[in-house]
């Protein structure tokens, strides 16, 4: 990748992405070190699309009964559907046309309109977050010199930093604002771009490059957590963005292992982007800063729908179910195409009961030809599950459903999209535990050994997961929770002891680990 653009160019470069509300940090920074904007849309479009020649690799499935030790000891996997031949009910494949008939039109016209967020929630996260917001709000915006990007004026920008001419700066008239630089000891040049008399943005250029350790500790940014701004393409490391201060560091290049130092620190005023990145990065367990952070983006940007549809994630996992079904909806209203929100809608929904309303959006999911594979496998999924709540002839396909879910997980569970990797293995353990769960509460034969085989595979994915891929114990204390539910409700039952003493064991280590008001809430739970 070209380094070496005019500097004019890259101050360009982020006057547009400041004055582009859709636009991501990320982009901007491709912009920043590309050598044309023809190069910035390609590498901004390698981020956002899975390469269509990735080595093609093995079903995880297969993978999983090779190297899966809990699994293999526990079951035999040599065939995906361990229901007996001679079983007194088929289990078939249904077809998600026919099998689960919507509302009547009055009803689907109502369930087709998305709740308003504005009914719920007030238009200023702040008046509603109470002690979690409070409680993560962070420090102001960075200042250099005097200079606040997004508060300070033109004249205060020449109060504090002097005349143009008097203090041999120079001015440069570009598409996005007026340019200035200033000669400024001990930094090689500042820069500060100026629209409608505001100064939006300042970079500051140093006269060498300096260890980021440093730096943070110069200007005590030491408790702030940072985000790691990456090179889509290569995953190389462009900077750290300090969200709270609206402060960034260019990173300098380097392919050698050690400390890294920065070029440039960037100052600008708050953005929803660098709250809605980091919150992504943050694992599910970590509720509270992560609701925090999407709180502040959805402040500073009401209508980005990315971040409603990550906050009602955020509270469906710590059992928010009304705000979290207010946050879906929203982001379905902002953005109707975007199939993994309204997948997210339809699992609020059902976790709210309204199962009609949960239907006919799942429905829309799977009938949108763009749907995301991964998308269309959850919502076969969660047909599964809301079939399985409906009368015999309904409830009998739900293991199709299923199956046809952990068809396209499989494949999915070895992408190179960690995302979708991740998000097909969590699939696989929930839909086989599903599965456990429907044929325990039916009349099959041989049904302890059934259940105990779709669960004994849940178990070997989980623990695969966990291992592996940053799966978190979440999936084996889910696993546990599934097993005593089938056994539960399975007639006769089996000895629930050790998947008692599991639940607990996992329990346990869950909460020693990690000290989150809503995480904790939700494993004692």
């Amino acid at each position: 990748m070209k380094r070496d653009n005019a500097e004019g160019i890259r101050m360009l470069c982020l006057a547009r992405f400041l004055h582009t509300p859709t636009s991501t940090l990320l982009l901007a920074l491709c912009v920043l070190f590309a050598s044309s904007y023809a190069q910035a849309v390609e590498m901004a479009s390698d981020a956002l699309v899975i390469a269509s020649d990735q080595l093609e690799m093995e079903s995880v499935l297969v993978a999983t009964r090779k190297s899966t030790s809990a699994a293999e000891s526990a079951i035999d996997t040599s065939d995906l559907e361990p229901i007996p031949q001679d079983a007194e009910h088929e289990l078939e494949l249904a077809d998600p046309e026919a099998t689960l008939a919507p509302p009547n039109t009055q009803e689907e016209e109502r369930a087709e309109r998305p709740r308003a967020l504005k009914a719920k929630v007030p238009t200023n996260p702040k008046a509603q977050v109470d002690e979690v917001y409070r409680k993560y709000t962070g420090p102001k915006p960075a200042k250099f010199h005097g200079v606040m990007p997004g508060r300070s004026t033109y004249d205060d920008l020449v109060s504090e930093w002097g005349d143009l001419e008097e203090s041999g700066a120079e001015s440069t008239e570009t598409p996005g604002g007026l340019v200035v630089s200033y000669p400024m000891d001990p930094f090689e040049r500042v820069e500060a771009l100026i629209t409608d008399d505001v100064v939006q943005l300042i970079r500051v250029t140093l006269a060498k490059p300096a260890s980021n350790a440093s730096l943070i500790d110069l200007i005590g940014l030491d408790r702030i957590e940072t985000v790691d701004i990456l090179d889509p393409s290569t995953g190389e490391l462009i900077g750290i963005t300090f969200p709270e201060k609206g402060l960034t560091l260019l990173a300098k290049p380097s392919l050698a292992p050690g400390p890294i130092h920065s070029t440039h620190l960037i100052l600008q005023p708050h953005d929803a982007q660098a709250f809605i990145l980091r919150a992504e990065n943050r694992p599910e367990w970590n509720c509270e800063p992560k609701i925090a952070d999407l709180l502040r983006a959805i402040d500073l940007d009401p209508e980005n729908a990315h971040a409603h549809w990550l906050l009602a994630s955020a509270y469906l996992y710590a059992g928010q179910d009304n705000l979290a079904e207010a946050s879906a909806a929203e982001a379905v209203r902002l953005s109707p195409d975007e199939s993994a929100y309204r997948m997210c809608w339809a699992e609020c929904l059902t976790s709210m009961k309204e199962y009609d309303r949960a239907v006919l959006q799942t429905r829309r999911v799977l009938d949108d030809d763009s749907s995301q594979e991964i998308v269309r496998a959850q919502a076969l999924a969660a047909f599964g599950r809301l079939a399985a709540l409906g009368e015999d002839s309904i409830a009998d396909k739900a293991v199709g459903f299923q199956n046809m879910a952990i068809e396209i997980a499989d494949q999915l569970a070895t992408s190179a999209n960690d995302d979708e990797r991740r998000l097909a293995k969590q699939l696989l353990v929930t839909a086989h535990l599903d599965v456990a769960r429907e044929v325990a509460q039916r009349d099959y034969k041989n049904k302890a050994n059934v259940v105990a085989e779709w669960v004994g595979r849940a178990s070997g994915f989980a623990e695969e997961a966990i291992e592996n891929d940053n799966g978190g114990l979440g999936l084996r204390l889910q696993v546990a929770r599934e097993a005593l539910a089938a056994l539960a409700i399975m007639r006769p039952t089996k000895n629930p002891s050790p998947w008692v003493a599991e639940a607990e064991q996992t329990a346990k280590a869950m909460l020693e680990e990690n000290d989150d008001a809503l995480h904790r809430a939700r494993i004692e739970w």
